[in-house]
This record gives structure tokens, sequence and C-alpha cells, in this order.
């Protein structure tokens, strides 16, 4: 999804705005020269019967609940085009011939002067099912992110870019930070971004601690954690846990349906 700066009905406005990108056949939006952007703003609800239609875009909330009067973020949708990394990608992509984009956001090359300051941010792959939560604790917001990796392959370099290289004789490390990023960033976006990132890598960091005490309880006390037919049981599992908890170091993960669905998912091998 994009992460923007506005309110969201002038950017929903700006989008519609906007020339279609015919060769993406999926209602894409050209938002720069060699960017586009669709939202899948449609959905249906099987329940009634019915399409939904999402707003295009949405005022964006901090983590108190308290709502962005500059800021929004748009529906879910499917970026086209040419997209720029983070400089520490670029640089191990360069160094290494590969990289994670480690959950980073993604800015627009070449930003028309009319587009907004925005950038590009992935969805969770359990992002229905956080929206979905009818909980208000903090530990049942767990995000899973896709680990994408990127290769020499998947970078581009334009015309422009040669000609930018071409001034420097050809020295990357010479380019001013712009022409090396070959668009401009925007901190603010980008910080707000990485401080949602911590929050992800505190629960991975959470989760880890949590496996790492289930496996020592798995190891200790393996019938405890087994059902009838010697296979690991996540409800067994859990109840091991909380049977012995004072032997192991106290964890964030207190609520007990939280630790069962985060023990189903190692079962399952989806940890």
């Amino acid at each position: 999804m994009l992460l923007v700066e506005g309110n969201a009905t002038e950017l929903s406005d700006w989008y519609l705005s906007l020339s279609t990108n015919s060769g993406a056949m999926a209602f894409a939006r050209n938002i720069s020269k060699y960017t586009s952007f669709s939202i899948d703003r449609l959905s249906y609800d099987e329940e009634n019967d019915d399409t939904i239609f999402h707003p295009w875009f949405y005022q964006s909330q901090y983590a108190d609940g308290d709502t962005s009067s500059d800021r929004s973020q748009s529906h879910r949708g499917r970026a086209f085009g040419l997209w720029v990394p983070q400089l520490p990608v670029i640089n191990t992509v360069l160094n290494y011939g590969k990289s994670s984009l480690l959950w980073g956001s993604l800015g627009l090359y070449r930003t028309d002067e009319s587009a907004p300051d925005l950038c590009l941010i992935p969805l969770p792959l359990n992002h229905d099912d956080i929206c979905d939560s009818e909980e208000e604790d903090e530990e049942n917001y767990i995000e899973q992110y896709p680990d994408v990796e990127i290769t020499e392959n998947d970078l581009w370099i334009t015309s422009e870019q040669v000609r930018e290289l071409l001034k420097y004789n050809g020295d990357y490390s010479e380019l001013p930070s712009s022409a090396r990023c070959g668009g401009s960033h925007h901190p603010d976006l980008i910080n707000e971004f990485k401080k949602a990132n911590h929050a992800a890598e505190r629960h991975a960091t959470n989760r880890e601690q949590l496996f790492k005490a289930a496996i020592y309880l798995l190891s200790k006390y393996p019938d405890e954690c087994r059902g009838e037919r010697k296979e690991i049981s996540p409800e067994k599992w859990r109840d091991c846990i909380q049977a012995h908890k004072n032997e192991i170091p106290p964890l964030f993960h207190t609520n007990e349906e939280v630790i069962l669905k985060i023990l189903r998912s190692a079962a399952n091998g989806k940890g």
C-alpha cells in the first residue's frame, strides 16, 4: 500500500485525476513517469452477497489510536514500474549480488512535481486477520512479513542515471544522494515506517523468546507436549508451558490463546 503525505479526501481526488497505465491491465494509474499503482478497492461480502467499495485512502492512525491530519495510506493495491529501494539494499546488491528488502519501503523514481510525498510499504501476510481481530491487546497483533529478496537482475538503470554517472566518471560512490537514489526519498515517511518496523521486530523478538522456552520444555517434558499418537499437540504444549513457567524466564506473551496461536504456527511449519 502507499503511505502518503496529505488528506485522504484530497488524495482520492488526486489519484482519480491521474492517467491510467493501459499496459498494466489492472486499472493502474501513473503516479510518476516510470511508476504506476492500482488500488484494489473492490471486495465481496459473501455473507450478504454484496460488493464492498473501500475508500481509496484512509487517514493514518498513530499507535495510540489518534488519527493523523496530514498523513494517509491507500487501500491495498499492486505496484508496477520502477521503485527505488533504500540505499542499504542497493549497496548490498552491488556488493553481494542480492539483498533482502528488510521490510523496507520503496520510493518513487523521479517523482512528478505534482505528486505528493509518498512511499510504497508492504502489507503483513496476516493483514486480514489483524484487521478482523476484535482484541485490543497489543500482543495479538503479530505481523508476519514476506521475506522478499532482490538480485542484480531486479535492478534497472535508466538513461538519466547513466548521464549522472558520466558526470562523476562512473563512480557510484561520488554521486550526490539524490542522484544515487534516482529519486527523492522522504525521511519523515520512511522514519515513520521504520517505527512500525521496530514494532514488528519487537514482536519477532518476543516470539523468538517464546519459541526458545517452548523448545526447552518440549525437550525436557516431551510426553506432556504430545498427543495420543505422539504428535506434538499445540494445546498440550501450551499447557506444559503454563505448568512449568517457573522454570523459564518470564514471557512477554501471557495470553493463553496468543501462545496457542504462535505454537500452532510453529507446529505447522509457519513460524
